[in-house]
């Protein structure tokens, strides 16, 4: 809630920008995603969450970024990506070897942290494995309710 002291706000212009917010992102791919990843730095960067979720990750490009953020701000965190990486008539369907590279990259990279979980959605298969999640982002394609998690559709 904004606070006004003597009609004045608290809050600088600026309160919606950081120096993470102008980071480069280490992992880049073509997406229509791209211009979100400046937010996604800050947003994480702000949040700090212990757990995050990402249900749907395609080639990674979303999930590294939250990834990135975690691993330079050295945030005691847990992160999984949640998809099938088969595809929709929505997005179309994935070329087979996306799942590999993208597994790949989260190995070398943020495997100490991070964990791919190759499921459905529907079927919440990944709810054994992810207790307490606080944080978790979703494509607005998918509908889900959650009284335990703060929930963003981008």
């Amino acid at each position: 809630m904004k606070e006004e002291t003597e009609g004045k706000s608290k809050y600088s212009p600026f309160s919606f920008a950081s120096m993470a917010s102008f980071w480069q992102p280490e992992y880049l791919v073509e997406s229509g995603w791209i211009e979100h990843i400046p937010f996604a730095f800050w947003l994480v960067e702000n949040a700090r969450p212990k757990m995050l979720v990402e249900l749907g990750a395609y080639t990674g490009l979303s999930y590294f970024t939250f990834c990135q953020t975690i691993k330079n701000l050295k945030i005691k965190s847990k992160c999984f990506a949640v998809d099938t990486w088969l595809g929709d008539e929505q997005t179309g369907f994935y070329d087979p070897g996306t799942y590999d590279d993208v597994f790949k990259y989260n190995q070398d990279i943020y495997g100490g942290f991070s964990s791919l979980i190759h499921a459905p959605f529907s079927n919440r298969a990944y709810n054994e494995r992810i207790c307490s999640i606080n944080f978790q982002i979703h494509d607005k394609r998918i509908r889900l309710i959650s009284s335990r998690s703060l929930w963003f559709s981008i």
